[in-house]
């Protein structure tokens, strides 16, 4: 370089990141923490809605008529299925799993599989303190019920694990972990009725408290400071330090 030019840096996402020019991935961090929550307002009047009596009574008709096909096949299959998505199961496993990926220095995903997992037994759990809806009548249960019944639990149980195994598995396997992953969820959802413990907007509102949480978690990772920090976390913990530095020179 010849004496006196004067070197002009190169404007790139990580240097208008690291100035401080969050741009608009910041602003779609903002959009997305509104949707979260706006879904979870979503969550709170289809609760409401359920409870209303027309919705009971169909609810309570498609449970009947679920029920007339049930037969010595489909109901270990669906309990199996329902066994699996146990959401008090993977509360525990909300901590368990985050703890061992910390262990494996992958803290990135370990603070993304806590969110999700802790998050959404969170959500599911105070949706159904607020909306208290009752259980369809125990003549219809192939197992035993407890709390209320809307959301469901393990169907937020059941798409909160879709979204853990996508974090999870590397870049090339997502699309197919998550293809059968919404597959296994619909027919834990299925499951629910089928066993006669849900009406099916039980099952719709614990997707719903899935999405409400996986959408707002989505925008708080785009926003600082977590957008500057865990780009180092999934580095598998490998580096301290934050990505970039706190200032780009100017080379003056």
């Amino acid at each position: 370089m010849s004496a006196g030019r004067v070197r002009v840096p190169v404007r790139t996402r990580e240097t208008e990141f690291a100035a401080g020019t969050y741009g608009p991935s910041a602003a779609l961090g903002a959009r997305l923490i509104c949707a979260g929550v706006g879904l979870g307002v979503v969550l709170l009047l289809l609760g409401l809605f359920v409870k209303t009596g027309p919705m009971t009574t169909a609810g309570t008709d498609t449970d009947w008529l679920v029920s007339s096909a049930r037969n010595g096949l489909f109901t270990p299959i669906a309990k199996l299925f329902t066994l699996v998505a146990t959401p008090e199961l993977w509360g525990v496993l909300g901590l368990v799993i985050p703890i061992v990926l910390v262990l494996a220095r992958r803290r990135g995903q370990a603070l993304r599989v806590f969110g999700v997992l802790v998050g959404s037994a969170g959500v599911t759990f105070v949706a159904k303190a607020l909306i208290d809806e009752h259980r369809p009548t125990k003549k219809l249960w192939l197992e035993p019920a407890s709390s209320g019944s809307f959301p469901s639990g393990h169907s937020a149980a059941a798409w909160a694990i879709v979204v853990t195994a996508v974090i999870l598995v590397p870049p090339a396997a997502k699309r197919g972990v998550a293809i059968g992953g919404a597959i296994f969820a619909v027919l834990v959802m299925g499951s629910r009725v089928y066993l006669g413990v849900h009406y099916p907007g039980d099952t719709v509102g614990g997707a719903l408290a899935t999405a409400a949480v996986v959408v707002f978690l989505a925008g708080l990772s785009r926003m600082p400071p977590l957008r500057r920090w865990l780009p180092a976390l999934d580095r598998s913990g490998r580096d301290d330090r934050p990505p970039y530095p706190a200032r780009v020179g100017t080379g003056r």
